[in-house]
């Protein structure tokens, strides 16, 4: 079974920062394991940029918050949805951040 849900509200994020968000997931799946950040899109374009603004790292994951690897070089005016996956049990779960660049 896959289920997508977008956890929390809009983030805003300047072109210059570097943030690796810690995303709360126990709402959804308390105790996950395997995070995977499978993709970046940039809202404007429908693109993929992962490999542009998250080019480096892999999610970790301590009881049911789920860091992500940092998110850099964003384009100011640009909206970023981050897709990401967490196992529990037989189940895997996407969800997926919004974060809009100012």
């Amino acid at each position: 079974m896959v289920s997508n849900l977008q956890l929390g509200h809009l983030r805003v994020q300047g072109s210059g920062e570097e943030v690796a968000y810690a995303i709360d997931v126990s709402s959804r799946a308390a105790g996950p394991s395997t995070p995977v950040v499978t993709k970046v899109v940039d809202l404007e374009t429908g693109t993929d940029v992962k490999a542009t603004v998250m080019p480096a790292g892999s999610p970790t994951i301590f009881n049911s918050t789920v860091t992500l690897p940092i998110l850099k070089l964003l384009t100011v005016g640009r909206t970023y949805r981050i897709h990401f996956t967490y196992i529990k049990g037989s189940n895997k779960y996407e969800s997926v951040i919004v974060v809009r660049c100012n």
